[in-house]
């Protein structure tokens, strides 16, 4: 272990028999505001903009009416929820404010109110506990609506209950105390809800001196929490870019009043140090996986806003950059993000559009931040608005907006992606994540066992789908199916798993390679190829997936015969398709207007449907976290031996239009696909995948 992590840990273990003395004696560690707590208000307004740009008149913003009457629509909509004192958070009914911040409403649980150390986070029971329940309560970023909506219809309600569940958690949440302070994660997300809460409320007349003495001193203990426990070697991608960045704008915001510089360096030297470690060199996460791309992406966007009120130099504008460019090709062309990866529906920044996997608001931000042209499809300003306010809508005119490029390759994150304005595919021949192992060594990660999965959308609409994930904690076997091969539209080889459950969220003994090739294009067929290696056998599982628009969507796989035996094919069709068997010989299965053909060279494919009574799990997909929706699993197999007597069988899946003809011809190494593949070849189109040293490729 390196002395630098050596001396890191031992502080923080100092760190902990401190707080946890200090628990026990009931002795909080506190500062008094040296100043009047009314300047915290102005250096919250300062680093959430958009609110100086609602309090000016309307005559003032004629440019933007159109931004801010959509943003007031829904900022209201969002507080209403609120008023009604219920709110809905991960599939949960919460009563807001809870008379027990500690439940979990799900389970019925209530987590301990002891030192934080001692609090049990992780239970698997009968009850199914979820510790993300009361930690969604505690981020607060449901209340920032009802602070929004303030800015709108001047109602003293909107500070009467944002001032009472504030003081409703701090009287009963003692620092260092409890399940709210367990995780540094979520001590920095409340902050950032608290200042955008102040931002927004703060001058009003409703809100009492006394109540902003208390929750600047309470921001201070946030920030002195995160300042000694930053989640260096625990948690280094997502949770140390979100602690920095709460830690750098609790900096800001209470620096009239306490002494913050130290925070203020340490958050700028640890981001400074960590950015380089959070994404790819093509720019999407190393954490594979698109929401938690953008969860970093809009922590990083906090800070670069945030900067402009710091005189010092962030250099956080290349990796913006990069990074919105790669997570936008992830954008379907339905407007929504692909699942790719865990997701708990987290957000960096307190906006929330209908769609959980809609991040056009944070792409939107984080595009004008870097200066880069490429933008969603459906430009969003809400995120704009707030943390850039009047001078990030007037930047985001001056940007060209180009269009995307229609095939995309990521080569050091391993995907290849074809778009356009009716068609999105996507096969993934990247890692599980960074920093697994192939030992006994377990790592926390939100990568999936999902190599070589085909997802795509087409004629606007999903068509093969991600399974999602509906929950982290409450049943180990429904997560563990979720992140496992069977939830993916790939192939499962029973006995050889590309790597090992060995703990919540955890992985070790990481058993396969996977790379991917720069996609080809030929006679209007887009095809990327990819392969999946064993470390344990030298021969490879080859993929290729064909596109051809207004045609449909072929997968030909390249199986070695020692693992055909075991492979189990796995395609999960969107719950807005209509999936019915088929008695015609020629396909098995339509889906909408869509069949799908299977071809072998030697034997048969069996295609057959999992029925949602006897398997709920396998026959369920998720849309965001505590969300469960029936949808189609189709699985195939391959019977029948192999009568070429070659060390590999071909196997095609195909999903073509009704009404456009199909043929296939496997023949060695080489696969014809076409309409008409006779000699005289009446047709319009074919095409023909070659195996050979250098591997697949189109002629």
């Amino acid at each position: 272990m390196p002395l630098a992590e050596i001396l890191t840990r031992s502080s923080q273990q100092a760190t902990d028999l401190e707080d946890r003395l200090r628990v026990a004696m009931k002795r909080a560690p506190r500062l008094k505001c040296r100043n009047n707590p009314h300047q915290v208000v102005d250096r919250c307004m300062d680093l959430v903009p958009g609110v100086n740009l609602l309090t000016r008149s309307a005559s003032e913003n004629t440019d933007f009416i159109s931004v801010i009457e959509t943003e007031k629509e829904r900022v209201l909509q969002r507080a209403n929820d609120v008023f009604t004192g219920k709110v809905q958070l991960l599939g949960i009914d919460f009563t807001v404010p809870p008379t027990d911040w500690n439940l979990d409403p799900g389970s019925g649980h209530s987590f301990e109110q002891a030192f934080r150390g001692a609090v049990k986070t992780h239970q698997h029971g009968k009850n199914r506990i979820d510790v993300k329940h009361p930690w969604e309560l505690g981020r607060f970023q449901y209340l920032v609506p009802v602070a929004q909506s303030y800015l709108f219809d001047r109602d003293n309600r909107s500070p009467q209950v944002v001032t009472a569940t504030i003081e409703s958690w701090i009287d009963s949440q003692p620092y260092a105390t409890g399940i709210h302070w367990t995780s540094a994660l979520e001590v920095a997300i409340r902050g950032i809800s608290w200042i955008w809460c102040l931002a927004c409320i703060g001058k009003s007349n409703a809100v009492e001196e006394t109540f902003l003495t208390k929750v600047t001193e309470s921001l201070w203990q946030h920030g002195h929490a995160l300042h000694r426990n930053l989640s260096y070697y625990s948690s280094p991608y997502n949770h140390l870019i979100g602690e920095c960045c709460a830690l750098y704008m609790l900096a800001i915001a209470l620096q009239d009043v306490f002494d913050t510089s130290p925070w203020m360096r340490r958050a700028r030297q640890t981001l400074t140090g960590a950015i380089d470690h959070q994404f790819y060199e093509d720019g999407f996460t190393l954490e594979q996986s698109s929401s938690y791309q953008y969860f970093t992406l809009g922590f990083l966007s906090l800070t670069a806003a945030a900067a402009t009120q710091d005189s010092a130099e962030f250099p956080l504008q290349s990796a913006i950059g990069k990074a919105v460019v790669a997570g936008n090709a992830f954008e379907s062309e339905t407007g929504e993000w692909a699942a790719i990866g865990d997701s708990d529906s987290a957000r960096a920044i307190p906006v929330f559009p209908e769609s959980e996997w809609d991040f056009s608001g944070v792409a939107t931000l984080a595009s004008v931040l870097a200066n880069e042209t490429s933008f969603p499809k459906q430009v969003n300003f809400s995120e704009l608005l707030w943390t850039l306010g009047e001078s990030g809508l007037r930047n985001f005119e001056k940007l060209e907006h180009l269009h995307r490029q229609s095939s995309t390759y990521f080569p050091d994150a391993g995907y290849a992606i074809y778009s356009n304005d009716r068609t999105w595919v996507c096969l993934d021949g990247g890692e599980i994540a960074d920093g697994l192992h192939s030992d006994d060594t377990p790592s926390t990660a939100h990568g999936h066992l999902d190599q070589l999965q085909v997802l795509a959308s087409l004629d606007g609409l999903p068509f093969l789908i991600d399974s999602g994930m509906p929950h982290y904690f409450q049943s180990e076997s429904a997560a563990d199916y979720f992140r496992g091969i069977a939830a993916h539209n790939t192939i499962e080889f029973q006995g050889h798993p590309p790597a090992t459950v060995c703990g919540p969220l955890m992985w070790n003994r990481v058993q396969s390679e996977c790379s991917i090739y720069e996609p080809q294009v030929m006679n209007g067929v887009w095809c990327s190829q990819a392969t999946l290696k064993f470390k344990t056998h030298t021969d490879a599982v080859q993929r290729s997936v064909l596109v051809k628009d207004e045609f449909g969507l072929i997968v030909v796989d390249t199986i070695p015969e020692f693992l055909l035996s075991q492979a189990i094919w796995h395609w999960h069709i969107s719950p807005e398709r209509k999936t019915k068997p088929s008695s015609e010989t020629a396909y098995c299965h339509t889906i909408d207007d869509y069949r799908l053909y299977t071809f072998t060279q030697s034997g048969s494919v069996e295609v057959a449907q999992l029925n949602t009574p006897d398997d709920p799990i396998r026959s369920s997909i998720s849309k965001g976290y505590g969300h469960t929706a029936a949808h189609c699993h189709l699985t195939s197999k391959v019977h029948g031996q192999n009568s070429n007597k070659r060390p590999s069988r071909t196997i095609v899946h195909g999903w073509v239009k009704s009404g456009r003809d199909v043929e296939i011809q496997i023949e060695g190494d080489s696969c014809q696909f076409g309409d008409d593949l006779t000699e005289s070849h009446e047709g319009t189109w074919r095409i023909n995948l070659v195996r050979d040293n250098a591997g697949l490729r189109l002629s």
